[in-house]
């Protein structure tokens, strides 16, 4: 599954691969000090999620 997590008081989104997509957004929040929101889940492979990061790759901040 592919997953879209946004930061509550930034907007930034997360683009992510993850066969367990809330199991994935519980670790994500223990290590955020903001409040995450998945806003979408979606059936989809590694290859898609790369292909998702190369089109937004003008909007990536830190590395994410």
């Amino acid at each position: 599954m592919i997953y879209f997590v946004r930061e509550q008081r930034s907007g930034n989104i997360k683009i992510g691969y993850s066969m367990n997509c809330e199991t994935r957004l519980c670790g994500l929040q223990t290590g955020s000090s903001d409040e995450l929101v998945l806003i979408l889940k979606t059936c989809g492979t590694r290859d898609f999620e790369h292909q998702l990061h190369e089109r937004f790759a003008r909007l990536r901040i830190h590395g994410e």
